[in-house]
């Protein structure tokens, strides 16, 4: 049995280890059903049982559930009474002649159902995962090391219920289970803006669910995280080591010359770009030739950091297209754009999950003068431009939010031009902070699709605050909800008032 990842063009990545037959040798496997639930991928196939003495017309069905990591990819059995090991037949004894068939999965009422046929009944089956809860899980994540310095981390996690035994099988919860969250310089949320802390640090995974989701932020001198949690009732507790991915620190110095590819600026001997890794910037870690200038084309895999107490300048050349895989946060300092409009910043190309995109905040400064800010990359991404008290520059820039996206907007900006071209793309969404003024001096420019570009408040019922060039026409395939635009602004075919909007004309 096997499952392979698609990575591009005509090629086909296994991440099944060479195959997830119990027993690869003996066994025979077909007919598999994959499904994504709660953010995991589960697969169930009918597979002989391989045993010797015992017929191969004898088939039982398989389960298994993927750690998400297309790089160390690994397969947990939760088929009922399988140790992960031994072979040990699903409700039938060993040597019994009956054949199941066909599993087929299914999500409903937020719980997860397995169908089969089998050949001596004459129903069908249908399995909803364990019913036992005696620990809490934190899922494995994917951490690297990383250097000296003042670290930030962020994200979007999950505890799970699970049986203390080798499967550690997710099963659901008995009764509503509270998690007290625990961890030294570390923040908890309700919204991967982290601008909402959960109350007491506690989060609750409701009867019948088999996890909640929560976000965290966290910042100290050391990049290794320790996240505990403690349940309610029987439960084990969790923990979480979580690590700062290979930090690159901007030192400086009198043999540095200020330019990214110069080793000598940087405490790992090379530019972070050629790492897995985030640069910091920060006047802690920097006392001379503290400013930098991006000359040369390329991705930092994770972030950009400008931390509260730099004071120096960020400049990306003229000439390069550059960008991080996951947050541009100017927290302090400046970071300027390229001074040319051909050269493009792309922010959020790697991840859709917890913090990504681009961050103001406290003294920061983004000018951007006339590169073009791409947030939320890949396709289908989503990203985030979050204005949180620092000041925006525009210039001549523009500011591109990345089609088939989910997008936020928090805080109050004044864009030169802002677009997003979602005429091509799967559904697209704007979320604007509810209360903040988001105004456009030269071209707005937001375009739907067939699946149409929605645009909301982030607070329902609640209106945000729009102040577009006179005379602004959109695109058509919009849905548009709780805006106040400052002069009358119009909206392309098919586009609809989904209500609570002002100065809005739809055809």
């Amino acid at each position: 049995m096997h499952v392979a990842v698609y990575s591009g063009g005509t090629t086909w990545t296994n991440v099944d280890n060479g195959g997830l037959n119990n027993s690869i040798s003996k066994a025979i496997a077909g007919q598999p059903s994959l499904v994504a639930y709660q953010d995991r991928l589960y697969v169930a196939w009918p597979e002989s049982d391989g045993l010797p003495g015992v017929s191969y017309d004898s088939t039982q069905i398989r389960i298994s559930v993927y750690n998400g990591n297309d790089a160390s990819p690994s397969w947990t059995s939760i088929t009922p009474g399988d140790d992960g090991i031994a072979y040990v037949p699903w409700y039938e004894g060993a040597g019994i002649s009956s054949s199941y068939s066909s599993p087929t999965f299914t999500v409903f009422n937020n719980k997860l159902y397995l169908s089969w046929g089998d050949s001596q009944a004459t129903d069908t089956g249908v399995f909803q995962e364990g019913t036992t809860a005696t620990k809490l899980w934190f899922p494995n994540l994917s951490n690297n090391g990383g250097g000296g310095g003042v670290y930030q981390l962020s994200g979007c996690m999950s505890d799970e219920v699970r049986t203390a035994d080798s499967s550690g099988a997710i099963v659901e919860a008995p009764s509503n289970i509270t998690v007290t969250l625990s961890g030294s310089g570390i923040g908890f949320f309700s919204d991967s803006n982290c601008s909402q802390p959960l109350a007491s640090d506690q989060v609750t995974i409701n009867a019948g669910d088999t996890g909640a989701h929560f976000f965290f932020l966290a910042e100290s001198g050391g990049d290794t995280f320790a996240i505990t949690g403690t349940p309610s009732g029987a439960l084990s507790a969790a923990s979480q080591n979580l690590t700062y991915a290979n930090v690159d620190d901007w030192i400086g110095g009198a043999s540095c010359t200020g330019v990214w590819t110069d080793n000598n600026c940087w405490s790992q001997g090379g530019a972070p770009n050629t790492y897995a890794g985030t640069a910091i910037f920060s006047n802690s870690l920097c006392s001379t030739n503290c400013n930098a200038t991006i000359n040369s084309s390329g991705t930092v895999a994770n972030n950009i950091v400008l931390e509260s107490d730099y004071t120096g300048t960020v400049t990306q050349g003229a000439g390069y297209s550059s960008g991080t895989g996951s947050t541009l946060e100017v927290l302090g300092g400046t970071f300027k754009g390229s001074s040319s409009s051909a050269d493009t910043f792309s922010a959020g190309a790697g991840t859709a999950t917890g913090r990504y995109g681009v961050f103001l905040d406290g003294t920061g400064t983004l000018n951007l003068q006339a590169a073009t800010l791409l947030v939320g990359v890949c396709y289908a991404c989503s990203g985030a431009f979050v204005n949180d008290g620092g000041t925006f520059t525009a210039g001549t820039g523009t500011v591109e939010l990345q089609p088939g996206g989910s997008h936020l907007i928090v805080g109050s900006s004044t864009f030169y031009n802002l677009t997003m071209d979602n005429s091509s793309s799967a559904a697209g969404f704007i979320v604007f902070q509810a209360g903040a003024t988001q105004t456009v001096t030269n071209a707005l420019t937001l375009i739907g699709g067939s699946n149409y570009l929605y645009l909301n408040s982030s607070t329902p019922g609640t209106q945000w605050n729009l102040v577009p060039p006179s005379g602004t026409t959109l695109g058509g395939n919009l849905q548009v909800q709780d805006s106040n635009s400052s002069v009358t602004i119009h909206s392309g075919a098919n586009s609809t008032d989904s209500g609570n909007n002002t100065n809005w004309s739809f055809p």
